[in-house]
């Protein structure tokens, strides 16, 4: 399969970033890609080198990305350079991921075989590697909330803090529109306003 030069150096970079392997990274750039139907084209730069590289693409992926070929009428190299383009990764968040990593080794060592492997491939773990339930996460947010003496939230309303880091760090309004699942863009730009707002309020 074919894919831009510059596209496989970062998968290279976060693959010794993470020590995942450079098929998982694809398959999971292009599993994001599925969930979020992102698939606009990029401005490719200037004397960009096409390489030839083999992956192993999960079989269900792989259906998909056929049903988006002939959705779109893009080919499969293509919308695999897409996926592995759009992909948002900040510095806070592979800092975050790094630091993860760390904290569920020592897990491991202190659970010993009765660590639970099935998932670790899996973010979200208990510290016996089991997988961590929506209700635990909930009940927890609640109770850092009131530890900090903070306002009572949901922890859904997050997905506004995520729309206003993504303004932050200059991901392309249309991109955040998908990420969020908006049918109508101009409610994602609501975030954009909000942001400016914030701006001009610490300006003064």
């Amino acid at each position: 399969m074919e894919i831009d030069s510059s596209l496989y150096e970062k998968l290279q970079e976060l693959s010794n970033v993470y020590e995942a392997s450079i098929n998982k990274l694809v398959n999971v750039a292009i599993i994001e890609m599925i969930e979020t139907n992102n698939v606009n084209l990029y401005d490719r730069a200037e004397g960009e080198i096409l390489e030839s590289h083999n992956f192993n693409i999960r079989e269900g992926a792989y259906k998909e990305l056929e049903r988006l070929r002939y959705k779109h009428h893009l080919s499969i190299y293509k919308l695999v350079n897409i996926a592995i383009y759009n992909l948002p990764l900040f510095n806070f968040i592979e800092v975050l991921l790094k630091e993860y990593k760390a904290m569920y080794a020592e897990y491991k060592k202190i659970f010993g075989n009765t660590y639970n492997n099935d998932y670790k491939d899996y973010v979200c773990l208990m510290p016996n590697g089991e997988l961590m339930k929506p209700g635990y996460l909930s009940h927890t947010f609640l109770k850092r909330l009131e530890d900090n003496e903070l306002k009572r939230i949901r922890l859904h309303d997050l997905r506004h803090s995520c729309a206003t880091l993504l303004i932050q760090n200059k991901v392309p309004i249309k991109d955040i529109q998908i990420w969020l699942g908006h049918s109508n863009i101009q409610t994602t730009m609501i975030y954009t306003h909000l942001d400016e707002t914030k701006k001009y309020q610490h300006k003064y």
